[in-house]
């Protein structure tokens, strides 16, 4: 069995109690901020994720309720429309329970790894990414059940962030003084963008989180941020992941292609008032993550990830400052 560099990674007896089979290597998967996730290579493929107990650990019902109900609604589109969209199908432990808790505390889940023909994302075009994020919000218009299940009650809400911010601001002294105008003479013209809600959102619609088979978007992955919300925050949570640079500017040609992409999957068009609250929710969504990852490095908490000392930093004066 080989093992990465890590210094929590899932034993013998954990993965035993989802699966009866010969595990030949474990690797840690170094993307995603929320849950900590690693490869199992036994017979097959599987996904096992330690949950961030700070977020999760009162919400392991709610969890288990949102994903039955998105997995019945994929079940049911995939009847209806003779399709094959892809979702994760969650293992249960041998005690036939989705969520497996270790000797140290550790909340686990397990479920069937989903290939992706295109796992950097190098050859996918912009209209498909379009036409896929419609298709997911066309599937969780049926899932009325999620509605009242928040299990990230501060995602996408600035005014929180800002909360935090002037929290941080109080007692450190690492503050960056041009990112630090930046937000003062930004703050309030975001905090009044206000967007529709009341729909069912993936809440992390980024390209990274989604399935591609033949250059087509198959199915949706990391589905702990379902909630009600805004479809304009998926919208500009995608946009951000696939139509700009690395210096945070919009592709236009991108972006003129995700737009008709979802429009003609949905068959209408956007309105000229959507069209700019889309563009303006954008630039509100791009300041409110540099917030976090200043804020991120003001606290020291590491929400986000490193790969490399001093990242978190980096990313967050890219967005506030280019």
């Amino acid at each position: 069995m080989v093992y990465d560099n890590m210094n929590e990674k899932p034993n013998d007896q954990l993965i035993s109690a989802y699966i009866q089979e010969n595990v030949r290597e474990i690797k840690r998967i170094s993307t995603g901020h929320i849950n900590q996730s690693f490869f199992i290579k036994g017979d097959n493929t599987y996904i096992i994720q330690a949950l961030n107990k700070k977020l999760f650990l009162e919400h392991q019902d709610s969890l288990i309720s949102n994903y039955l109900c998105y997995r019945s609604a994929c079940e049911k589109y995939n009847t209806d429309n003779s399709d094959d969209y892809e979702f994760p199908v969650w293992l249960k432990d041998n005690e036939d329970r989705y969520f497996h808790c270790d000797i140290n505390g550790n909340i686990w889940r397990m479920y069937r790894y989903i290939p992706s023909d295109d796992a950097e994302y190098k050859n996918v075009d912009i209209y498909e990414i379009g036409r896929g994020l419609w298709k997911l919000h066309f599937i969780l218009k049926s899932c009325a059940g999620i509605k009242s299940i928040r299990t990230v009650s501060h995602l996408h809400d600035l005014s929180y962030y800002y909360k935090e911010y002037l929290y941080q601001n109080e007692k450190t002294v690492k503050r960056i003084s041009d990112i630090d105008k930046v937000i003062k003479n930004n703050i309030d013209k975001y905090i009044k963008i206000k967007v529709p809600d009341g729909s069912i959102i993936h809440g992390d619609a980024k390209m990274s989180n989604m399935i591609i088979r033949e250059g087509r978007v198959a199915g949706f992955i990391d589905l702990d941020t379902i909630m009600a919300g805004s479809l304009y925050d998926d919208i500009a949570d995608c946009v951000r992941s696939c139509c700009m640079d690395n210096e945070g500017n919009m592709i236009n040609h991108s972006f003129d292609s995700f737009i008709k992409g979802y429009e003609d999957a949905s068959g209408s068009g956007f309105t000229q008032d959507s069209m700019n609250l889309i563009i303006n929710n954008i630039e509100k969504n791009r300041f409110m993550l540099g917030l976090r990852y200043y804020i991120d490095y003001l606290s020291g908490r590491d929400y986000f990830s490193e790969e490399y000392p001093g990242q978190t930093l980096n990313k967050a004066t890219k967005l506030l400052l280019s």
